[in-house]
């Protein structure tokens, strides 16, 4: 394996603890009153290491809604193939 292929891995857990983290922020805090360092502490990484895989905040929030939509997407495409 090469060496791209082992951080991969470990790039796409980062990224899922950051989003996991950023839905339990703004759970509890709400949106507008959550902070990026927030986010951060929850995901157990540096503050600078969110901008590595998002560009704002409001970023974090449209790919929390596009993971979710497109979960949903292939949930109805199941359900049809289904009938």
């Amino acid at each position: 394996m090469g060496k791209g292929e082992m951080a991969r891995p470990r790039r796409d857990d980062k990224r899922a603890r950051i989003l996991q983290a950023a839905v339990k922020v703004f759970a509890r805090k709400g949106y507008f009153a959550a902070r990026v360092s927030e986010i951060a502490k929850k995901a157990g990484v540096a503050d600078g290491t969110i901008y590595l895989y998002f560009r704002s905040k409001e970023d974090i929030l449209v790919r929390l809604f596009d993971e979710v939509m497109a979960e949903h997407v292939e949930e109805a495409r199941r359900a049809v193939r289904a009938l």
